[in-house]
């Protein structure tokens, strides 16, 4: 009979050899072989297929031959609308919401489930490949052969837990459960099982407090740039830069409701921003290897537009609220007035249908390029142009290469604000402003918001909490905005719902539109490697009711 946790680990290393591991040889050298040249080769060869761990995860987010999940996330959150059916955007971000079904024969099935799944835990079986090198002693000083390795095993073991973190840190966001594997599980020492979110999400942070501390304590290494590509200087500082910055967004962002995300160790949010990023990370983009097709697909306007209950707030005119009041069937798409320059280069009323020229982050249309068929909701004037606009990326359509943000400065400030705001609103006010107007002053060039006064929309200054929170999370919007992947997604599915999204009979109690799966089944194809039960979805609240399983380490 055959072994279902073979089955499943096997088709994780079919992926492994087609990927990374054909010209990997783990065998171990005596260590009193005296072949230098070899040792050091073997070295080598683990070095370069870590090198390629990240890619691997990133592959499966923002590219592998147009099969990933970014612009449907960006969807079913109403930041980008669409109505075309790739990457699943026309099922996943109808109205009335459906779920996709967890079927291998659905068109879209690799790219929401099977891809990024994959591709992520093939990025983590790498980590275990590397990790067991370590073990077996391949990266130690010898030196009666002179072999000096204590700078490259620091970052073996820095960089590999710090995938290990990243990875896992994906499925706590994006999955319901899934599965946790070690050598033990390998070698079928002890079962493979599936833990949920939760536990997912304790795992992930502990492999990045790993990499942390292997960075810390270990002498210093330099990662090649080829490992993040177009980054020649992510040092043992900068992993541990990364890492707390990978943290900090877990805790934020794993919750699955308003309440989950109420829940949240704020504090311990602020630490770790507090020793993260201080300045965009970017990749260089560059096609086939690292390929941002994630971000070509927003700047095209024929595939994707702004979401009015994205930019919608910022309308002066009261047609955002007449777009509301209309049935969905039958809304049309409508020119803003807004002060916000990111939106318009002026704040004018145009014409319903007069263009009033680009604003720094977004470029208007005339054309309706959605089918009408599929509901005229989703039409907008408005695309996010902001990151082919900037300034050495050029990042505009197939095939261009340049810089991407991975992670922007502005994701961990908004971060910052929203836990300085739950903690306390009235004693952390100045400071939730002063965050706002670092960017909605210079960039939107809108009037500084100050104590006495803050306008989010119209011509309301009610000089409340509320207003505040919701400005907090407008100017968030607009400045992560195609950034990490699902980022507007996982931050609304734990908002609790804007009042003028609530004004649509769509939402509920979060930002998501009522029915819209908060995450993912385990795919279909590896429950049935695994002879388990297929299943298309999950009751939450059941499922937080169970008792929480250990996590393996390492």
């Amino acid at each position: 009979m055959k072994n279902p946790n073979r089955m499943f680990l096997f088709g994780i290393s079919m992926l492994l050899a087609i990927g990374f591991l054909g010209c990997m040889d783990l065998d171990v050298v005596n260590p009193d072989q005296p072949d230098i040249a070899k040792a050091m080769a073997e070295v080598a060869d683990i070095e370069s297929v870590l090198g390629g761990a990240y890619n691997s995860h990133w592959d499966g987010l923002h590219w592998n031959i147009w099969i990933y999940p970014s612009n449907t996330l960006s969807v079913m959150a109403w930041e980008q609308s669409s109505s075309w059916g790739n990457f699943g955007m026309l099922d996943l971000g109808r109205i009335p919401r459906l779920i996709m079904p967890n079927r291998q024969d659905h068109s879209y099935y690799r790219d929401i489930l099977q891809n990024p799944w994959d591709k992520t835990y093939a990025a983590i079986s790498v980590a275990i490949d590397v990790l067991n090198a370590v073990d077996l002693g391949l990266f130690e000083d010898d030196p009666v052969r002179g072999i000096v390795m204590a700078d490259r095993k620091a970052r073996a073991l820095s960089w590999a837990h710090f995938v290990k973190g990243a990875s896992y840190g994906w499925f706590a966001l994006y999955q319901d459960q899934a599965y946790l594997f070690d050598l033990d599980v390998l070698n079928e020492v002890k079962p493979l099982e599936r833990y949920t979110y939760d536990v997912i999400a304790d795992t992930a942070i502990f492999y990045l407090e790993e990499a942390i501390r292997y960075a810390q304590e270990g002498p210093g290494f330099t990662l090649p740039e080829s490992w993040m590509q177009g980054n020649s200087n992510i040092n043992n500082q900068k992993v541990i830069e990364l890492a707390h910055t990978f943290i900090a967004r877990l805790l934020a962002a794993t919750p699955r409701n308003p309440a989950e995300r109420d829940a949240v160790d704020w504090s311990g949010v602020l630490t770790h921003i507090e020793n993260g990023l201080s300045e965009d990370f970017k990749i260089r983009s560059s096609f086939p290897g690292w390929y941002d097709a994630f971000r070509i697909i927003t700047a095209l306007h024929g595939w994707t537009r702004m979401s009015y209950y994205t930019i919608g707030v910022a309308d002066l005119s009261g047609r955002y609220q007449e777009w509301l009041n209309t049935p969905h069937w039958e809304r049309d798409q409508f020119t803003m007035r807004t002060i916000d320059r990111r939106i318009h280069p002026t704040g004018e009323l145009f014409g319903v249908n007069a263009n009033p020229g680009s604003g720094k982050y977004f470029s208007w249309h005339s054309t309706r390029e959605f089918r009408p068929d599929r509901g005229p909701y989703v039409y907008s004037h408005y695309n996010f142009n902001r990151w082919c606009w900037e300034e050495d990326s050029g990042i505009c359509g197939f095939g261009d290469e340049g810089t991407t943000p991975h992670i922007v400065v502005a994701e961990l400030d908004f971060l910052r604000a929203e836990a300085l705001f739950r903690l306390n609103p009235a004693g952390n006010r100045q400071e939730i402003v002063d965050i706002i107007n670092k960017y909605r002053v210079p960039i939107g060039e809108i009037t500084e918001v100050n104590l006495d006064n803050w306008v989010v929309s119209r011509a309301d200054v009610n000089h409340t909490d509320a207003q505040l929170w919701e400005m907090l999370k407008y100017e968030k919007r607009m400045e992560t905005s195609a950034t990490y992947p699902g980022l507007a997604y996982f931050d609304a599915r734990g908002w609790r719902v804007s009042p003028h999204r609530a004004a649509d009979e769509i939402y509920g109690q979060s930002d998501l539109p009522i029915g819209t799966p908060v995450h993912f089944p385990i795919p279909a194809l590896d429950l049935e490697l695994l002879l388990e039960d297929w299943y298309q979805d999950v009751d939450v609240a059941a499922k937080q009711n169970a008792s929480p399983i250990a996590p393996p380490r390492r």
